[in-house]
């Protein structure tokens, strides 16, 4: 695990420069950095040593070293790949993972990327073509971004280190603003909340011609298509090969050379991913959970309940409300972007209790509700499918009438009448237009990558549609987070359930007749865990990875007083700072739960004051 960035200029690049990009970054890398630096092209990294902790120096090199490789993530089938290409003649000196790359670039071209399991960000600079290429692993578990000026193209693990190079100009982008407040996900798409600054896709290749100065993109999978084909098994066969592909998936990434635990909640999730490593792991495995002091939201007991029962260690952490208050500004910061959610900054304090305990490596069970069909949105939509989607329109419209509030009545109409962009929207939607108007945040921008996967929708599967509409929004924007608060730890975070292609491939086949049943969702998944676990394990209630900031707002104390500071310091108007404080002062009274758009609002602040925006 690391982070790589590089430039690639009309003039010559500078050590300095070079070193500046790479050092920002030295959270990703602590244990030691790596430089490739010819006139006017730099690649630099940092490296956190899991793999052959001693040997995996990078840039690695083909023989005659007209191959550049530097990498962020990891290789599960390395090995295998490794004999190949020593069979075949190729001098490879370690077991470092990525030293097959330059090697496999040799043998196949840019169509090496589609032999690679694992999660990665890969730049290869080939001198004899002058190409440098840019790939990302297909569910985009690891970040790589990049910008092209007049006379630059810069790309990075981290936006800062783009920024870092000064070859940028640091500009928000309001597209990205407008998706953070009215949507689940923050930027959509290929966008960042800075113009000019672009996210690859997962699976996408960027192709830079260091010659013309111009790049070209490609995608080696079908990430924006949506395959709503499901499988025709039986229950029980669905389970025994949703149990395989998932033990599969944990055992490939129990590959380390240092230790390796798991982050753990009372959820069916995390507690399978550590159920399974616990029984397959070669050493014992230890997790960890965060838990809060004050509120209601505690995953600790539901831990150790499962600990417990497995026989392995729990470390727990319990965050108070002045700590999670103190880090709020360094979380924005390592996020480059607003912070969705307020548990980003749980990821970070749980990642960081594990760091402090001599851990390198966690599994966590991200990505779960979105293949598996977890969230109540999609359960309560499901099942208002089948309650009114059969009725005359008629009845629909007169149901509407009556109950003008329903979301999902919205919805049902919404694809009665085949307008699938603003069903998406709909569906995704967290806060309503009128507050927002209220607030002077309202703008509107299409959002074109929503579009191009709201124009597959399948009417007849609309559940197995939104599910992998999910994966492409609203997972991207979990799998951002976890990457950037774990590594703000140093700490890399491995994810089982949406790594695999195999396992993703198969669980999308899943009919959602047997993901969501009457009463509890998850259905596959938590009949998997019966085979492992007490039924009452098993069952029990989502709570989600939440934070308690509900309480805290309306308790009062420093989270509250942090909030309306950060309001108060803005350069938001005085109508608008009114209309604030009304939000934070009608959530105290409990007249309505305002605690998402507070937050979102405090987090755009701090955004736009720490990059002057």
């Amino acid at each position: 695990m690391c982070g790589i960035t590089g430039i690639i200029s009309k003039n010559k690049v500078e050590q300095t420069l070079l070193k500046a990009m790479t050092d920002s970054m030295t959270h990703r890398g602590p244990d030691e950095d790596g430089f490739y630096l010819h006139e006017n092209i730099g690649l630099g990294m940092r490296r956190l040593s899991i793999i052959d902790v001693s040997n995996g120096h990078q840039p690695f090199y083909n023989e005659d070293k007209s191959i550049i490789v530097v990498a962020n993530g990891e290789i599960y089938n390395h090995q295998e790949i490794r004999q190949e290409l020593r069979a075949k003649g190729h001098h490879i000196e370690t077991n470092s993972d990525i030293e097959i790359i330059p090697h496999l670039y040799e043998e196949e071209g840019s169509a090496f990327i589609e032999r690679l399991e694992g999660m990665f960000g890969i730049a290869l600079l080939d001198l004899k073509k002058k190409k440098l290429f840019l790939l990302r692993d297909r569910m985009g578990v690891k970040p790589l971004f990049y910008s092209l000026t007049e006379k630059n193209f810069v790309f990075s693990s981290d936006i800062n280190s783009i920024l870092k190079s000064g070859a940028v100009a640091v500009k928000g982008n309001p597209r990205a603003v407008y998706s953070y407040f009215n949507y689940r996900f923050g930027a959509a798409g290929n966008d960042t909340f800075f113009e000019n600054v672009y996210t690859m896709f997962p699976s996408e290749i960027v192709e830079f011609d260091c010659t013309n100065f111009q790049y070209t993109t490609r995608l080696y999978t079908d990430y924006f298509s949506l395959n709503t084909t499901t499988h025709t098994l039986s229950e029980e066969e669905t389970i025994l090969e949703a149990e395989r592909l998932l033990t599969a998936s944990v055992k490939k990434r129990l590959m380390s050379d240092v230790p390796l635990g798991t982050l753990l909640s009372s959820g069916i999730d995390s507690t399978m991913i550590t159920t399974i490593a616990s029984r397959i792991s070669n050493s014992p495995v230890e997790s960890f959970t965060v838990g809060y002091d004050g509120g209601k939201v505690n995953e600790i007991a539901g831990a150790e309940e499962t600990c417990k029962y497995l026989g392995i260690k729990n470390n727990s952490i319990t965050i108070t409300q002045d700590q999670f208050t103190k880090s709020v500004e360094d979380a924005v910061h390592y996020s480059e972007a607003p912070i969705t959610h307020p548990n980003s900054v749980s990821v970070y304090h749980i990642t960081n209790f594990a760091r402090s305990k001599g851990f390198k490596v966690l599994l966590s069970g991200e990505g779960s509700d979105e293949i598996f069909g977890g969230y109540f949105r999609s359960v309560n939509l499901y099942n208002a499918l089948q309650k009114w989607a059969p009725l005359p329109e008629f009845v629909v419209q007169l149901l509407q009438m009556i109950k003008p509030e329903s979301l999902n009545l919205q919805m049902i109409l919404l694809l009665r009448n085949r307008k699938y962009y603003e069903f998406v929207c709909r569906y995704f939607r967290v806060t309503e237009i009128n507050v927002l108007k209220d607030l002077n945040l309202y703008g509107r921008f299409e959002l074109p990558f929503v579009r191009k996967i709201a124009d597959q929708l399948d009417d007849k599967k609309i559940i197995e549609s939104i599910l992998q509409m999910e994966q492409r929004t609203y997972l991207q924007e979990l799998l951002l987070r976890q990457d950037k608060m774990s590594m703000m730890s140093s700490i890399e975070v491995r994810v089982p359930l949406v790594e695999d292609p195999e396992l993703v491939r198969f669980v999308n086949s899943i009919p959602a007749s047997l993901k969501i049943m009457p009463g509890y969702n998850k259905y596959i998944l938590r009949k998997v865990a019966e085979k492992y676990l007490p039924k009452d394990i098993c069952y029990r209630p989502k709570i989600g990875f939440s934070s308690p900031i509900t309480y805290w707002l309306r308790k009062g104390g420093v989270f509250n007083e942090f909030t309306r500071d950060t309001i108060q310091g803005s350069e938001f108007t005085a109508t608008q700072k009114a209309a604030m404080f009304k939000l934070i002062d009608d959530h105290v009274s409990e007249a309505a739960d305002n605690n998402e758009l507070i937050w979102k609002i405090i987090n755009y602040i701090t955004w736009k004051k720490l990059y002057k925006v």
